[in-house]
């Protein structure tokens, strides 16, 4: 089988449910048309999760119950802030895990 088909069923058939959404937001036209290609190779409930958004993500996200904290994402300028703030967050939440998880029971 080609590449992709065999991606698909080895993850198909291994990585079952793993994904609950995936959303592309600001997706370029080929990104579109790419997806329009590999969709029918995916399990009709794995493709179902995936979302291919433009620039008018925000209204869509909002239709399927996501919230983003400002409204929108960062522009590009504001992303390297942004994914240092997650990082952070994460780290923090990471810690405090490791935390818990190595206390005596």
């Amino acid at each position: 089988p080609l590449l992709p088909e065999a991606f698909a069923e080895v993850s198909s058939a291994n990585y079952p449910d793993c994904l609950e959404r995936l959303f592309v937001v600001r997706a370029p036209y080929l990104m579109t048309a790419l997806w329009a290609l590999l969709r029918p190779l995916l399990h009709p409930v794995t493709a179902a999760k995936v979302s291919i958004l433009g620039g008018d993500y925000a209204a869509a996200l909002e239709a399927d119950g996501v919230s983003l904290p400002s409204g929108k994402l960062p522009e590009s300028d504001e992303l390297e802030g942004w994914v240092a703030s997650t990082r952070r967050l994460l780290a923090a939440a990471r810690a405090e895990a490791e935390a818990v998880l190595s206390r005596p029971r």
